[in-house]
């Protein structure tokens, strides 16, 4: 019989006497009877202008207070200023759905497509609805208190580190599938229209805010000669500037997204550190392209303090600690996630390595935010903050990530017009992903009952024709013992479905080939896996 195969790419106040509701954990103490007087607490005041309130506010906490903003949570308080009410910012992530637990039995997140696959489908306003359906479960999760455990999160958040532009220029990338893909237009348009539809168009408020990943010129992970925290990119001003890396992300600081910030890379450019960088962060970015005063920038976690930050304090500030944590907030980099600002800004202060001042600026940058969203208003007055459990995993969200599947499955080849199949034939369901369920998701995924209860087996034994199914080998090593087991299932069939593909750990890790000399960076599924569907007479192929 003759070989068909065919591949599918899928791919103010005590703490104590603040009373704060259950619903809406992010909320500050505004919302409540005690900071009604508003001569008292003029910020709570939702008539006056969004700076104002902000400068009233900053001028009533103290140093320890505002570094206690600009930092990632150390302490395990739910406040990050109690005698204010005022709560931690809530951070979170969510590339393809919001990364949050289910807040009851089949009460779950949506999780869509990965932005690679939702790129395959050229389709702005397919972007815009998944955007939009994103930021609308963002606010439920978070009024609802839904947990993010796999980021340490007590609370899903608000202030959403999505999308990631960074074009995916070496296909050996792990992360490349976070990514709209190697294309800078599309990469950018893709930006526009998810960021839009998440921050919504309310004239006063924003659903959520987007804060886009990874600025600028980053795509090492691990397995290289660096690391991603050592790595020094040199990159041509024509490369950067004018043709590749920067566009994405400065059609989405323009006024086609307005988005919230970006999040600066762990990776030193032509000697700088990402978030050390000055003149690229505010001279750019704030200045000429429109993120001003008003956009924040943050850190990746662990970046003011990682290898690339480090030598260039050490070769130009004399390894001074207080220097490397002041050199962030000059650079431009509001919010430190990780420990580095809490643990020395004081220090930077008490040192003059820079002024109370420019902490000030950064502190401001982030309440405006959180402004924004309505943190600081009474929750009646913000229309999102009642979205409750009827907005999560909706029949209309679900409708759109079968759609956003459908859309993005790309048919690479279909010899002897194999598909579709006959009704009646009898298939084998075989290969390392044929009962594979968590493991199709792309990475950054909330908890899902719905995914997590189906796999490529059940699915198509529900339609009554599998007649066999094994899985051959595994998604890694050289473990041939399972050949047999498959090909005889395969000679049950009229056809072999196989599913094959990466480790859903190589997000981490690029995958790396240990069978030859040395150490082979690879982007492609192992020879165990070409040979075992080589095996078949009739095969349909799933890449993922």
């Amino acid at each position: 019989m003759t070989t068909m195969m065919i591949f599918l790419l899928m791919s103010l106040l005590p703490t104590l006497t603040v009373s704060l509701p259950l619903r809406n954990p992010s909320q500050s103490a505004c919302s409540t009877p005690d900071f009604s007087n508003y001569t008292a607490y003029p910020y709570c005041d939702p008539s006056l202008p969004t700076s104002s309130r902000v400068s009233s506010l900053v001028s009533l906490l103290t140093l320890t207070e505002k570094i206690s903003l600009l930092s990632q949570d150390t302490s395990g308080d739910d406040a990050a200023i109690p005698r204010l009410g005022i709560q931690r910012l809530p951070f979170g992530e969510a590339l393809h759905g919001d990364v949050a637990s289910c807040v009851d039995a089949g009460v779950c997140p949506t999780s869509f497509p990965h932005a690679l696959s939702l790129a395959a489908t050229f389709n702005r306003s397919l972007w815009h609805s998944i955007g939009e359906a994103i930021g609308v479960e963002a606010r439920a999760l978070n009024n609802l208190g839904a947990e993010s455990a796999d980021l340490g999160l007590k609370v899903s958040g608000l202030m959403l580190w999505t999308p990631n532009l960074n074009p995916y220029r070496d296909p050996r990338w792990g992360r490349g599938h976070e990514t709209p893909g190697e294309d800078p237009y599309l990469s950018g348009e893709y930006g526009v229209e998810y960021i839009t539809g998440l921050q919504g168009n309310d004239p006063k408020y924003l659903r959520a805010a987007s804060i886009v990943k990874h600025a600028f010129d980053y795509d090492v992970e691990g397995n290289y000669e660096t690391s991603r925290t050592a790595f020094d990119a040199n990159v041509s001003s024509a490369d950067d500037q004018t043709n590749y890396f920067d566009p994405p992300f400065k059609a989405i600081v323009s006024s086609r997204a307005n988005a919230s910030g970006l999040m600066c890379s762990y990776n030193a450019i032509n000697g700088v550190p990402s978030c050390m960088n000055g003149d690229k962060n505010n001279g750019v970015v704030r200045d000429q392209w429109g993120l001003g005063e008003e956009g924040i920038i943050v850190s990746d976690c662990g970046a003011i303090g990682d290898e690339a930050s480090t030598a260039y304090i050490e070769a130009n500030f004399g390894g001074s600690v207080t220097a490397q944590a002041a050199q962030g907030i000059l650079g431009g980099c509001d919010y430190n996630c990780g420990h580095f600002y809490a643990e020395h800004l004081a220090d930077s202060v008490k040192n003059a390595d820079l002024a109370e001042d420019d902490v000030d600026m950064a502190v401001s940058r982030l309440l405006n935010k959180a402004f924004e969203l309505g943190l600081f208003d009474q929750i009646e007055g913000v229309p999102f903050a009642n979205y409750g459990e009827e907005k999560l995993g909706t029949a209309e969200h679900a409708g759109l990530a079968l759609s956003g599947s459908t859309q993005a499955s790309v048919l690479l080849k279909n010899e002897g017009s194999t598909l579709p199949l006959e009704a009646s034939a009898k298939v084998a369901v075989i290969g390392p992903h044929f009962n594979s369920s968590l493991d199709l998701l792309s990475n950054y995924r909330g908890d899902s009952d719905d995914v997590e209860n189906h796999t490529p087996l059940l699915g198509l034994t529900s339609r009554g024709n599998v007649v066999a199914h094994a899985a051959g080998c595994a998604l890694n090593g050289d473990d041939t013992s399972g050949y047999d087991e498959a090909v005889k299932a395969a000679g049950e069939a009229d056809v072999a479905v196989v599913f094959l593909g990466l480790h859903p750990q190589w997000f981490d890790d690029v995958p790396v080939d240990d069978s030859s000399e040395g150490k082979k960076v690879r982007s492609e599924v192992t020879s165990y896996q070409h040979d075992i569907c080589a095996r078949y007479p009739a095969a349909l192929v799933a890449l993922y």
